[in-house]
């Protein structure tokens, strides 16, 4: 440990032999206010202040901060402030203990740098998505899930964290046959013997009619679980219902053209044969009337 000893008004006393081969400074350069100049000049502001409150009520304290070694390098020390009172109670000193935690900052720093990266690429993925266990317990959702859960009368409750999956397709099934096809598809994510699961599935909302196609694929850990994403595919589906109208729509407009051709056809082909017809029995009409002319006279 490093230890040191600072008097009623913070300024150095006494440092011990691993506080000296630490900042390579002798026990003369230490003394008063020097040793303050060890400290990094970002963190000095925040010391002061953190010390000031402990000597207004003289209390124990705990700072981390960075603290120059002897090779010029600024470390992260955590270091704890003890008060020590005369027999008469006043605040005699504060005894000063401090050790290295770079490495430990360091390991800190990296898992929070792993976990914004995990989070970032989690919250950016397309869709709704949820991290269930072994068991179908929801252990983490991306933003896209807490804003339809939101959107949707408040249902996080229903299926936030901490919420089984399996029971909520389970309470959903009577009558809806989609959430009996995603309970037993789950399962079967769940225990290996389907390697995904994909399934397109309407949902109704106040407002309007949603449409979703749900991906589950299992997690390959030892504890197992799986990813559960639905996409928004609403659009598409609109655009092909779109489409089908349209295809029958047209084919409707295509059976009247061919209609109305047939029709002109076939009213030209009876037109000739027509047209003959009445040409002989106008031209028979004349014969008889002559004939009953010429009988008469």
């Amino acid at each position: 440990l490093l230890i040191c000893l600072l008097d009623a008004e913070l300024k150095g006393v006494y440092f011990n032999q691993q506080w000296i081969a630490f900042t390579g400074r002798p026990q003369a350069d230490l003394l008063g206010d020097q040793w303050i100049s060890d400290i990094h000049p970002y963190d000095r502001d925040r010391c002061r202040e953190a010390w000031g409150k402990a000597l207004e009520h003289p209390q124990k304290f705990e700072l981390e901060y960075r603290l120059r070694r002897v090779d010029g390098e600024f470390r992260y020390v955590s270091s704890t402030g003890t008060p020590q009172f005369s027999p008469e109670g006043r605040l005699h000193c504060f005894i000063i203990t401090a050790w290295d935690v770079n490495a430990r900052k360091a390991a800190e720093d990296a898992l929070n740098h792993s976990e914004f990266r995990r989070r970032a690429v989690f919250n950016s993925s397309v869709g709704n998505v949820a991290v269930v266990d072994c068991v179908g317990r929801i252990i983490g959702v991306n933003d896209g899930w807490l804003r339809f859960a939101g959107q949707q009368r408040g249902r996080l409750r229903e299926v936030g964290c901490g919420v089984n999956y399996l029971e909520v397709c389970q309470r959903a099934m009577d009558g809806n046959p989609d959430a009996a096809a995603v309970y037993e598809g789950l399962i079967h994510v769940l225990d290996g013997s389907l390697p995904e699961l994909i399934m397109e599935y309407r949902c109704p909302t106040p407002s309007e009619e949603l449409w979703f196609v749900m991906i589950a694929h299992p997690l390959y850990r030892q504890e197992g679980g799986a990813i559960i994403t639905h996409l928004n595919m609403t659009k598409r589906h609109r655009a092909e219902l779109q489409a089908q109208t349209l295809l029958h729509e047209l084919a409707h407009v295509s059976r009247v053209a061919v209609l109305g051709e047939l029709t002109a056809s076939v009213t030209n082909e009876l037109s000739q044969p027509l047209m003959a017809i009445q040409t002989h029995a106008q031209a028979a009409k004349r014969v008889i009337s002559e004939k009953r002319a010429t009988h008469t006279d």
